[in-house]
């Protein structure tokens, strides 16, 4: 198994392994701009720490990072799959159908 780095990034618990950034209870920060804060605070942790692994960071967007996440937040304000949707798993490589899906799933914010 690859490398695992656990940290807490702007009060959550944050698993990063090069193929996932674990978010738990993600559903606490609903908004695009603070989500992308919480992205420049880790992308910083992981500067400052002299971690050099590669993560889902390098290679999707902020943007697509965060229509995952107010996908899973719609999920869980919506009740569906609650277990599964109050934190996020932020994916690389991710199927090809996942970014239009989250697009869908992020154009309104619960």
């Amino acid at each position: 198994m690859g490398r695992i780095i656990e940290t807490n990034i702007c009060g959550l618990n944050v698993t990063i392994t090069p193929s996932n950034i674990h978010i738990e209870d993600s559903y606490y920060i609903t908004l695009r701009a603070l989500m992308k804060v919480f992205f420049i605070k880790l992308r910083k942790y992981l500067e400052d720490s002299h971690i050099t692994m590669d993560t889902p960071l390098n290679h999707r967007s902020d943007r697509s990072l965060c229509n995952e996440w107010i996908t899973h937040n719609n999920a869980y304000k919506l009740g569906f799959k609650e277990g599964q949707s109050e934190d996020v798993d932020l994916n690389y490589p991710q199927a090809w159908c996942a970014p239009i899906v989250y697009w869908f799933g992020s154009l309104i914010v619960l």
